[in-house]
This record gives C-alpha cells, sequence and structure tokens, in this order.
C-alpha cells in the first residue's frame, strides 16, 4: 500500500524488519513496561493472537478495552468520513483508532515510533485480515510523506508529548513543526484531529498528576514549572498542553481553517459522550446524563451547571478536547 501513498523523496529509504518499515531509532514508551510488552509478543506469536484477546478479556478488561473498544474512535463521527479516504494514524499506539477506522475507509497508515508496538500492530493486523493498513516506526517529526497524501491524520495523544525532544530550542517549537508539516501532507480540503488534555482542567487544579508526573505544572507559567520539574525530577518540562484558546491559535497560526474543539467525557481516550464546546444546552443534558443518579455531591453538581454562568465556566474547565481543523 505505500506505493500508494506519496513518499518524501528526501526520505531515506526504508529498512524492513519483519516486514515493518523502519525510518528511525526505536524509542519504547507504552502504557506496559518494555519487558512487558516484549513477553506479549512472545506469547502472541507463539500462541496466537486470538488467544492473546481472550485471556486479557479475562484479566484486564479495562486494558482489553483500551485496546480493543470501537468507542475510543467515536470522535470521527464529528467528521464527514468518505470510504476513499486515506488516513495517517500518528503514534497509532495499540491500535485502537487504526482498526476501527480502516474497516470504514479505503487505506490506514499507522505510524509508531516504537518498534515494538509497530510490531503489536502488525501481528494485530494479520489476526483481523485488515490488508488496508499499513504499519511502520518512524519519528512523527520527521514525516516521510509527500505533499498532499491524506484526508485524515489522527493525533490522539501524541500532542502534548511532541515537546520531549532537543531537536526544537523549545516545545512549543516543536508542536509548531508538526503543525506545519501535517498540513503539508494533509490533501486540500482534508482534516486533522487531535485528542487532547486541557491545559486548565479542573482535575490538575484539585491534585491530579500532569504528564511530567507532578501536580500543578500545567497551571504553572511555562519558567515556574520548567523550575519545579527540574527541581523534583532533574528533567526540563516539555510535555506542554494548552487551553482551548491556546490550542486554536496555534492551530490558526499555521494556517488551518475550520476550526471545531469539542468537549468529551470520559476522555479523548473513551469519547462515549461528545459536545460542542459552544453548545451549552448540550453541555448541560450531557451533565445531567452522566450525573444523574450518583452521589450526592455529584447530584449538587448537577443543580450548580445548569446555572448558565458556572456552565459557561465550567467548558475552560473541562478535562480534554476533541479538535478539528482543515486545510
Amino acid at each position: 500500500m505505500l506505493k500508494s501513498i506519496k513518499l518524501n523523496r528526501m526520505a531515506v529509504g526504508p529498512k524492513l524488519n519483519e516486514n515493518i518499515p523502519v525510518l528511525t531509532q526505536d524509542q519504547y514508551w507504552g502504557e506496559v513496561s518494555k519487558d512487558e510488552m516484549e513477553k506479549i509478543l512472545a506469547l502472541i506469536e507463539k500462541k496466537g493472537f486470538e488467544w492473546f484477546k481472550k485471556e486479557l478479556f479475562n484479566q484486564d478488561r479495562k486494558f482489553y478495552d483500551f485496546i480493543f473498544s470501537p468507542v475510543r474512535a467515536d470522535w470521527r463521527f464529528c467528521l464527514p468520513v468518505e470510504k476513499d479516504w486515506r488516513v495517517l494514524d500518528l503514534g497509532a499506539g495499540l491500535g485502537a483508532n487504526t482498526f476501527t477506522i480502516a474497516k470504514e475507509i479505503a487505506e490506514v497508515t499507522a505510524v509508531e515510533r516504537s518498534y515494538l508496538r509497530a510490531k503489536f500492530l502488525e501481528l494485530r493486523k494479520r489476526a483481523e485480515n485488515q490488508n488496508n493498513v499499513e504499519i511502520m516506526a518512524a519519528d512523527v517529526l520527521n514525516l516521510p510523506f509527500g505533499d498532499n497524501s491524506f484526508d485524515l491524520i489522527i493525533a490522539n495523544g501524541l500532542f502534548e508529548w511532541l515537546g520531549a525532544t532537543e531537536k526544537f530550542s523549545s516545545p512549543q517549537k516543536a508542536q509548531e513543526h508538526f503543525l506545519r508539516e501535517v498540513r503539508r501532507i494533509l490533501k486540500p480540503g482534508g482534516w486533522l484531529y487531535i485528542g487532547i488534555e486541557n491545559r486548565f482542567a479542573a482535575t490538575y487544579l484539585f491534585g491530579g498528576l500532569d504528564h511530567s508526573g507532578l501536580r500543578y505544572t500545567s497551571w504553572l507559567p511555562r519558567p515556574l514549572a520548567n523550575f519545579y520539574t527540574k527541581a523534583r525530577t532533574g528533567k526540563k518540562y516539555q510535555t506542554y498542553t494548552y487551553s482551548k484558546a491556546g490550542y486554536e491559535k496555534m492551530l490558526r497560526r499555521a494556517d488551518f481553517q475550520n476550526i471545531e474543539t469539542y468537549l468529551v467525557l470520559p476522555g479523548y481516550n473513551v469519547p462515549k459522550y461528545i459536545v460542542r464546546h459552544n453548545h451549552l444546552s448540550g453541555l448541560k443534558f450531557l451533565t445531567g446524563q452522566v450525573l444523574g443518579g450518583l452521589n450526592f455531591k455529584k447530584r449538587i453538581l448537577k443543580k450548580i451547571i445548569n446555572w448558565p454562568l458556572v456552565a459557561r465556566l465550567w467548558r475552560f474547565l473541562y478535562f480534554s478536547f476533541a479538535i478539528f481543523g482543515q486545510k
């Protein structure tokens, strides 16, 4: 399928490792440790992918749903997806978005920086006989594709991690570079989807851990967050997230059009409920559905949210967003 996607002429020819094109140095990260992933892959190769799915379903239903639940790609219903679309899933993870949307469109290219995760995707592809999926290991900050290649690019749970690099003078510069590159390889009229946390989410204000592994860093001014993170961990603060206005400003500067932000519950990784940011009546209805019949404190919150001013402010404290922009 790679023959149907225009590769950048400047890209170095990929080497193949077990049928997976590898265009970057390996860098592992993931929901499980590298050792655990190696054990999972060995078991899949020995006992089969269906055995793995059954065992995971019985032992860890939450992780099973994280990998296999089609609900994780429900953000797609916000777009006019066509059957002939070519889609690029950047930071594809273990394939929740890739393999759900692959059943509905022409072709998907899934990119992972980690070779082990790319190998998991390849084994899943074979098991599910999803021949319109192409897997590759590549650096999302050095995309090997030619101009105007894709109708949709997925960046789910990726954007905040782009700044964890020394290739750019700041995390924001890395993120801005990514947006320019994504726009370059989108077809005219093509869409970018970003699933991402809200920098000013209430959860972080009340002690939730930021991507730094620390509390409150997302709310702090960047220099102070950097100083605090260095003092606590010895590392820079590089996992930048933004407010709704901040994300939309970055997209406009990268020349994206028709930008739309949605609120998602429980979060962008499980977008079970989705409502436009500016749809206050939808937000009130959604809150009522989610909080109805729960404990006393949440029932009180449900009543408070119905106050117009509170509802307007509450939007800006939501945990995460689904954001769309068009070339």
